[in-house]
Parts: C-alpha cells; sequence; structure tokens
C-alpha cells in the first residue's frame, strides 16, 4: 500500500526534486472568541467555522507534518467579516504565514482601511465578490483609488467572483497592467471541463494573472491531473498555484496535500515544482525567507 494513504504526511513523499511546498490558500478560526469573536456573514456554505474550525497552531502542526513550508492565511468572511485581527496578528506572530485581509469595499474610507491593515501586518487584499455585490465593487467608481492604494502598501491583490465577474477582472489586470499580478481565487468558479479553460486564457492575455487551483475546485474535476495540465500548457506553469482551501473544505489537511500532488502528475518536475509552491513563492516571497 502506498504509504502516503496510511496517514505519513504526503509532501514529505512527494515527486522527488520537489524542494519547496506552500499553500496559497488557509483559513483560521481562533480558539479565543472572546479575543476574536466571530462575527458570522450568513454565506453559503459557512457552517465549516463552527463544524470543523483550524486556529493558526492546528495549521502549522499540518503543514509541518506534510512538509509544507509555509501558507497563506486568507480572510474567512464567514467566521469575522470584515475584521481582520485574528488572520492579521497570527501571520505576524508566525511567518510561516502570510495574511491576505477582505475590506468592506461599500465603505467610504476603504482606501484608508486597506493601508491601516498593511501597516499592522496585512500583505495581501481579497476582492471578495461572492454573492455578488450590488452595484458591483470592482471597477465601480473611485476604485482607481482603491487599487492605488494596494499598489502604494505593496498589497497583493486576490479577486474572488463567479463567472460573470471575469470581466471586471479584466478590467482590473488592464489597469494594473505590468505593476502587479493578479490572483483569481478557485479558478473563477468556471468550468474547466467545458469553456472555462478558454475564458482562463484569455483573461491571462490581458496581464500577470495567476489562477488558484483550490481543492474544491480540483475534487470536481473527473481528470485533475489532465486538467491542471492544460491549464498550466495555457497559462504559464508561474501563473497557477494551489491552495487547500482548509478547513473550509472537507476533509484532511494530509488527503488536500496528497490531492494536489495527485493532480501534479501528468506536469513536468518544474512544472510542478512551480504549480506546488513556485508560484506562490513568486507571490509571497516572505514565505521563503
Amino acid at each position: 500500500m502506498d504509504q502516503r494513504r496510511q496517514g505519513v504526511g504526503p509532501g514529505r513523499l512527494g515527486r522527488p526534486g520537489l524542494t519547496l511546498l506552500l499553500d496559497a490558500h488557509l483559513h483560521a478560526v481562533a480558539p479565543d472568541g472572546d479575543a476574536y469573536p466571530l462575527a458570522p456573514a450568513g454565506l453559503p456554505g459557512d457552517s465549516w467555522v463552527t463544524a470543523r474550525p483550524a486556529s493558526v497552531a492546528d495549521l502549522a502542526g499540518d503543514l509541518a507534518a506534510a512538509g509544507v513550508a509555509g501558507g497563506v492565511l486568507v480572510q474567512p468572511v464567514g467566521a469575522y467579516g470584515f475584521d481582520n485581527f485574528y488572520c492579521v496578528d497570527a501571520a505576524v506572530v508566525d511567518p510561516r504565514f502570510a495574511a491576505q485581509v477582505v475590506v468592506d469595499q461599500t465603505a467610504p474610507d476603504r482606501s484608508a482601511v486597506l493601508a491601516g491593515w498593511a501597516d499592522r501586518g496585512a500583505g495581501g487584499v481579497r476582492f471578495f465578490d461572492i454573492p455578488p455585490a450590488g452595484p458591483a465593487w470592482l471597477g465601480a467608481p473611485g476604485f482607481d483609488e482603491v487599487v492605488d492604494a494596494c499598489l502604494d502598501a505593496g498589497l497583493r491583490m486576490a479577486c474572488c467572483v463567479l463567472p460573470e465577474g471575469l470581466d471586471a477582472v479584466g478590467r482590473l489586470l488592464d489597469q494594473v497592467a505590468d505593476r502587479a499580478p493578479v490572483v483569481l481565487d478557485h479558478c473563477g468558479f468556471v468550468d474547466l471541463e467545458a469553456n472555462g479553460l478558454v475564458a482562463l486564457t484569455r483573461l491571462a492575455d490581458r496581464g500577470d494573472l495567476v489562477v488558484k487551483m483550490t481543492s474544491h475546485v480540483l475534487a470536481g474535476l473527473s481528470d485533475p491531473a489532465g486538467t491542471v495540465a492544460r491549464l498550466v500548457a495555457a497559462v504559464g506553469a508561474d501563473h497557477v498555484c494551489w491552495g487547500s482551501d482548509h478547513p473550509q473544505h472537507e476533509g484532511t489537511y494530509a488527503a488536500k496535500v496528497l490531492m494536489a500532488h495527485d493532480a501534479a502528475a501528468a506536469l513536468s518536475d518544474d512544472q510542478a515544482e512551480r504549480f506546488l509552491g513556485g508560484t506562490t513563492a513568486r507571490l509571497w516571497p516572505e514565505l521563503t525567507a
């Protein structure tokens, strides 16, 4: 029997030659509800917040057991809304992690709020648009100021949108030009086994797009390895990264790392290295310090 399926950390038994594994998508929930009180946003699927929460200490243990060097703590809107304190405080304390915050884009002082989180230690911002906001935040009047604030503060930008939001992501890519990459969470929820790959390829032609392949996406594919290989061939290995979406996505962390290794099976060693860690290191070099 494959040792990986007996509970041995799959990151330690991956393809020989891989030197760095980084997780681009983690969520953390504090064990101390008094210091970091929950503020559920009422989003679909946010029952994981109480059913299977993971603290930063839990995540650190999971990553170490799987041979993953570090990861990005993505603000769990379903747990805390726009209160980013646990996400940011945890990343400041433990250098294995970086923090990506979410800010209310309807707030008039949103640029100042972003700058404040950057001063506190945030390294990135996620433009979260699920369910779609009305009016749309991405590209709305005044959004140029938000993008400039991100660029000035060095905040890495990610977009969490449904397929109908891809045009707005394209406009953001046009706006930042070659000044910064833009990450697309969960592959924009496109159908990669239908016409989704074409949509992502066209989007990547407009700028430095990084497509984040998460466990949620991989679990829905009939041929994960083949699909990942086609995506890498279409947009480039430097433009695809892996994220576990742990613990929001069900299952053990070890199983999600194994899923990622299996998804990289059709890639060359260099491509697999970038998919499983190198692209995230390009975006978040502090994780490799």
